[in-house]
């Protein structure tokens, strides 16, 4: 029986008939000198390979280290400039790298690349795991009369201790702290136009708190409200109108003169001018 690895060799006389056949198996070595040359080919082709790659790699590393040098040149020579010549405070140094790192996002010219605070991705990230980051309350607009209206209160939130509740509606929003607020933003200052001029007679909920309540009873008062922006003289006019025998004038003051000032300090940032008319007449 022949192997696969055995060489058939025949010898056939002149008129074609088989003399003799002879089965000799394969046995060639291959000599120690081609086993070498194959190494070192081999070797030299990996070795050729992992310096084309290494030096890919060595390029960029060092285009990178450069142009972080140039980038910590720059940095550096702000910061000579500002200790120099800036007399303000730099004491706020996490607002100042916070402000850097943002630059450094915005240089990449990518839209959808932003740069988070941690106490702005923390909310982000809470947003997007359904937790609560705002006063803990849900909201559905009401199309039918123009308005939100909660629909949901989270348990031992701000809103429930506040004590809204399910189907409240949402009036104005704002703080109350009169004396440090200021507009910095156009969009911030028609806010605080809007909250802090808004007093009306359906902010009431409880008429039995009116006579014992100078908020309740200074908004129940108000039975007409309004207020005007006139482009052409650039003024925004508040007008109201009080119920005297409800609650005096002056009572109005009491609680909203903080809150006029600051709207007239609001109307300036919009490089316009606050009147405000009670019961038909200027009083600012």
């Amino acid at each position: 029986m022949l192997k696969n690895r055995d060489i058939i060799r025949e010898s056939f006389c002149e008129n074609g008939s088989l003399l003799f056949m002879e089965v000799q198996p394969l046995n060639k070595k291959v000599s120690l000198g081609i086993c070498i040359a194959l190494i070192v080919i081999a070797v030299a082709a990996t070795f050729s390979a992992t310096m084309v790659f290494s030096k890919g790699i060595y390029n960029k590393l060092i285009g990178n280290i450069s142009q972080r040098s140039q980038m910590y040149s720059s940095i550096d020579e702000i910061n000579q400039i500002v200790s120099n010549y800036f007399y303000g405070s730099t004491q706020n140094t996490g607002k100042m790298n916070a402000s850097l790192s943002d630059g450094y996002i915005k240089g990449l010219g990518d839209s959808a690349s932003r740069y988070m605070t941690s106490e702005e991705h923390n909310a982000y990230t809470s947003r997007l795991e359904g937790g609560v980051t705002s006063i803990g309350v849900e909201t559905a607009y009401d199309y039918q009369n123009d308005r939100f209206v909660i629909t949901h209160v989270y348990a031992e939130s701000p809103a429930e201790t506040a004590g809204l509740l399910k189907g409240d509606v949402i009036t104005a929003i704002g703080h109350h702290d009169e004396k440090t607020a200021a507009p910095v933003t156009p969009l911030a200052a028609a806010l605080i136009l809007a909250d802090k001029s808004d007093v009306r007679t359906s902010r009431v909920r409880s008429k039995e708190t009116v006579y014992i309540d100078i908020h309740d009873r200074v908004n129940y008062a108000v039975f007409s409200s309004k207020i005007d922006v006139d482009r052409e003289k650039r003024m925004i006019i508040l007008t109201l109108k009080i119920d005297t025998l409800v609650c005096p004038v002056m009572e109005y003051f009491e609680i909203f003169l903080e809150r006029m000032v600051l709207c007239k300090k609001s109307a300036a940032f919009l490089k316009c001018d606050f009147e405000l008319i009670i019961n038909d007449t200027r009083l600012l």
